[in-house]
């Protein structure tokens, strides 16, 4: 196959899963923390008038005090986004298209940045790119499939504000860093413009999803300590307290500064997390311990998504070593054992993080986002790697086909999620009864069942400014 039709085929292949993944969300029900947060309730009130979260300081808890960013921005985005369909979409439909654009979004952009991660130097129309990409894309499950496993846009949109959304700005945070690692910047001073907004980004980091803090103490304290010790390594002095010095000068400067800085915020805005109302009754460690165990098994033996990714990365390192492909990996071992070393103490530190009820494990595919993400950038950058010196292998490329169509068939159309949500919807909006009696099964932008009527205003709330409700006064109800 030429070059040219290459990229029309693998471009084919990431359209079409553009395609095939906006229908799975679009099929996804609206889940029950939404209309919490967009309305909003009296509790959330609090985070979304207080930025920093200086009100902790005042003596009370609120609602999910250091992640205004987030909040804000599902706000605005829902409050905005769907009334911007209706002038051609039903407002029913709207919702959803808006639910699952944002979700695609933020897919497309993930993995475009893991990619351009594992391909620095490469152009988005390189075929390597491409391929690259289209490996990336297979990992993305939803619902069914390995979504359980290692499931990265969540089939709850705010769950999708959450966790996928800030990681995503994180990466962008850090690629400019990770670029000028690799050697491969060309402008070795920053604009003033572009150190401004990556202090901006800090801010907008610090205060968003719940992963944010901890990986981002991870990633600047170990990266910061990587550069020391490789400065400790390279310094020519022969007292210990001369070689500390050494290596300290020989950080950059922009490591220095930028990490530190968001150590700083990263650290401020756990403390201001310790006041959040939400937070889960202390259980001993040792308990969690023994279920994050069970979580670690339960991941590895339930279903084959990590042992197959992991069976790829290893075969990928034994392809490596024995071909003595060293010319392009040596700039990537040291983050692959960067990665590695994060992805464990990442979990380790997860049942500081306390026990939820939906949770049993500790360990589930939303909180291992990112040691998901940082298997696939290792499956990608030893293939990648490999690619660059076996592109003729036939039987390589073989397994790369393989691997693909492993993860992509096992990933299919839902069905009809949303199916009993969206009747309930339209029952509501065309009844014309006060008190509506609707299907006891189906969630209707709740977490727990509305079984009397008054407990349906904030929803009715809600689905009026959506112009799916016309009359305010209108209440529904859930039957047994």
């Amino acid at each position: 196959m030429k070059i040219k039709q290459l990229k029309y085929f693998l471009l084919f292949i990431l359209l079409f899963d553009v395609v095939f993944s906006f229908l799975q969300f679009y099929d996804d029900p609206i889940g029950g923390d939404l209309i919490a947060i967009v309305l909003p309730y009296d509790s959330y009130q609090d985070v979304l008038e207080n930025p920093f979260g200086f009100k902790v300081f005042e003596g009370g808890k609120y609602n999910a005090p250091n992640r205004y960013f987030i909040h804000k921005s599902m706000q605005i985005y829902f409050t905005n986004v769907p009334h911007f369909f209706h002038s051609f979409l039903h407002p029913i439909d709207s919702l959803y298209f808006a639910s699952a654009l944002f979700k695609i979004i933020i897919q497309i952009f993930l993995i475009y940045i893991l990619t351009s991660y594992i391909t620095p130097r490469s152009k988005i129309s390189d075929p390597n790119f491409l391929g690259i990409a289209c490996l990336i894309s297979a990992l993305f499950h939803s619902n069914k499939g390995y979504y359980f496993s290692f499931g990265i846009i969540d089939t709850t949109i705010s769950y999708t504000f959450f966790y996928a959304f800030p990681i995503c700005v994180l990466l962008f945070f850090f690629y400019p860093f990770y670029v000028k690692l690799l050697g491969y910047e060309k402008n070795e001073i920053w604009s003033i413009a572009k150190k401004i907004n990556l202090f901006l980004l800090i801010i907008f980091l610090a205060f968003s999803g719940p992963l944010i803090g901890p990986v981002s103490i991870l990633v600047c304290g170990l990266g910061l300590f990587f550069l020391f010790i490789k400065g400790m390594k390279k310094s020519n002095q022969t007292t210990f307290s001369q070689k500390i010095k050494d290596s300290i000068k020989s950080i950059h400067h922009y490591y220095l500064i930028y990490f530190s800085i968001f150590l700083l915020f990263s650290f401020y805005s756990f403390y201001v997390g310790t006041f959040n109302i939400e937070n889960p009754e202390n259980i001993s460690l040792s308990i969690l311990y023994g279920k994050l165990w069970q979580g670690v098994i339960y991941h590895l033996t339930n279903k084959l998504a990590y042992p197959i990714l992991i069976f790829g990365i290893i075969l990928n390192l034994y392809v490596i070593k024995k071909n003595k492909i060293n010319l392009y990996f040596e700039k990537y071992y040291s983050f692959i054992l960067f990665l590695l070393l994060f992805s464990l103490f990442y979990i380790l530190l997860l049942p500081f993080g306390g026990y939820r009820d939906y949770r049993p494990f500790v360990l589930r595919y939303d909180t291992l986002i990112p040691v998901s993400l940082s298997f696939f950038y290792i499956f990608g950058t030893t293939t990648y790697c490999i690619l660059k010196k076996m592109e003729k292998s036939k039987m390589y490329i073989l397994f790369l086909i393989s691997f693909f169509i492993f993860y992509a068939v096992a990933d299919p159309l839902k069905g009809e999620s949303k199916k009993c949500q969206v009747k309930t919807f339209y029952k509501i909006r065309e009844s014309k009864e006060k008190i509506v009696e609707v299907e006891y099964h189906c969630d209707i932008l709740s977490w727990v069942k509305i079984e009397h009527p008054l407990n349906s205003k904030d929803i009715i709330k809600m689905l009026q400014k959506w112009n799916i409700v016309e009359d305010e006064e209108k209440t529904f109800y859930q039957k047994r």
